[in-house]
């Protein structure tokens, strides 16, 4: 490989080595499959087939399981037989690279090596070389052709990889909650969910009202879903929990049922969905929480959502500049979101309890491995926007230490940036922050000033005043 010679000598080695996993997996799914050698791999089950080529990953990638190789794979979902080529090349890719680690040689130098050697076996872009195509078969006992036909399929003529994997949605018990009587897990709740709503669209719905009416079982259902922790496998089982969440808020649940509630607990399993790689997911997320905060609380719920959005501020606010890393389109989305939540945070609480929140996040992305500047730029227009809401803090309020405070933060958010050369590109929006701050940090240092004071200023006016004869 130093020499600029074929990649064949680790390929061998990897050969051997994915063979041999696939050999220890075998007996476990296929006792009487062959594992190489023109194995009887054709007349295998799917699931035997299945099992095979997840140990032949796991081999390849050196990973713990067939889960994890499938995440590092990238895999999200079902594929039809380009994306499973496609799959299998990045298989490879990922081999040759983890065997040149191993053999510590550059990989770069040995693609440009077999390159210039114009070796045969030299793999294409979306195509698999011919020593892995072997090492497949081998390990497999079924040629390359004709492995996407005998894999497990999802019904629509496309390979079911997180089956294959094992990968597919597993639930374990909310966290908190009671084990549930009988053993049952919370996989039951997604298919009762799925069940009780098969009209659901799984897509992006911008209005609200146009999704179908939802049951308190179905809402229930979703709750526990989106309760659950986040995996992008799960993508669309999220999708349909967050529409029906946002059915129930739009239409009435049932006659005579509890309606949904507002809680911070609610809002921030949402959030956790507004950063999804998927951007039907992420938008769906963002809507829900758009529509959220500018919906009325009823009378039921006033007395147990006072702080709801209060004690999800930070959580929503770190979702919506995540989910600005995405496209254009949830980008301009999470903008607005963040505004949205952060003018509703503030009717909420105070303006003091946003800027402080929003700083704290903003600082979280400028201090970052890999910050970006159009997110942290869309943070501090936001932030300026709020900035003038401080002014309005009442001389001797309560409010005024925590205005105060919370100029500060967002002053030192400004700072960070302008140091910062890798945010070039937000110094404009920085200095604009930075400049709607003195108006409010003057009245916010008046009012401080004037709430120390007033003690000492009411304590004459307590005694009645005398009456001249």
């Amino acid at each position: 490989a130093t020499a600029g010679a074929p990649f064949s000598p680790p390929a061998r080695g990897l050969k051997e080595g994915i063979s041999t996993e696939a050999d220890k997996a075998a007996p476990k799914t296929a006792p009487n499959g062959g594992g190489g050698g023109g194995g009887t791999g054709a007349g295998d089950e799917p699931a035997a087939l299945g099992a095979r080529l997840a140990a032949f990953a796991v081999g390849c990638l050196g990973a713990p399981s067939a889960a994890k190789a499938g995440t590092r794979l990238g895999l999200m979902g079902s594929a039809n037989e380009e994306e499973f080529r496609h799959v299998l090349w990045h298989l490879e890719t990922l081999s040759r690279q983890r065997a040149a680690k191993l053999a510590g040689v550059d990989f770069r130098c040995v693609s440009e090596g077999e390159a210039a050697e114009g070796a045969p076996d030299a793999p294409k872009m979306s195509s698999c070389s011919e020593a892995f195509a072997l090492a497949l078969r081998e390990a497999c006992g079924i040629g390359l052709a004709d492995l996407f036909a005998k894999l497990p399929g999802d019904g629509q003529g496309r390979a079911d990889l997180l089956r294959v994997f094992e990968m597919a949605e597993k639930r374990g018990p909310q966290p908190g909650a009671n084990p549930p009587a009988g053993g049952a897990v919370a996989g039951d709740a997604v298919a009762d969910m799925r069940a009780l709503c098969p009209d659901m669209p799984g897509d992006y719905v911008e209005n609200a009202g146009d999704l179908p009416h939802v049951t308190s079982a179905a809402l229930a259902a979703a709750e526990a879903q989106l309760n659950s922790e986040v995996l992008e496998a799960s993508w669309t089982t999220d999708m349909i929990a967050v529409n029906i969440v946002r059915s129930a808020f739009a239409h009435v649940v049932e006659p005579g049922a509890q309606q949904p509630q507002t809680t911070s607990a609610l809002l921030s399993c949402i959030s956790g969905r507004c950063s999804s790689k998927r951007p039907a997911l992420g938008k769906s997320a963002l809507r829900a929480l758009t529509e959220l905060a500018e919906r009325r609380l009823g009378p039921s719920e006033e007395a147990c959502a006072d702080t709801a959005w209060t004690d999800a501020a930070q959580p929503a606010f770190g979702a919506c500049l995540n989910a600005a890393r995405g496209t254009k389109l949830v980008a301009r989305l999470a903008e607005d979101t963040l505004l949205t939540v952060a003018q509703r945070v503030s009717q909420e609480a105070d303006y003091s309890v946003a800027v402080r929140d929003l700083a704290a996040c903003i600082a979280a992305e400028a201090s970052g491995r890999m910050p970006q500047a159009a997110v942290v730029g869309s943070g501090l227009k936001i932030l300026a926007l709020l900035a003038p809401g401080l002014a309005a803090v009442e001389a001797g309020s309560a409010a005024a230490g925590d205005a105060k405070a919370a100029i500060a933060a967002a002053a030192a958010v400004c700072s960070d940036v302008l140091d910062n050369r890798k945010l070039a590109p937000a110094f404009s929006q920085a200095r604009a922050t930075h400049a709607a701050l003195p108006a409010a940090e003057e009245a916010a240092a008046e009012a401080a000033v004037a709430a120390e004071e007033a003690p000492a200023a009411e304590a004459p006016a307590a005694e009645p005043p005398r009456e001249e004869p």
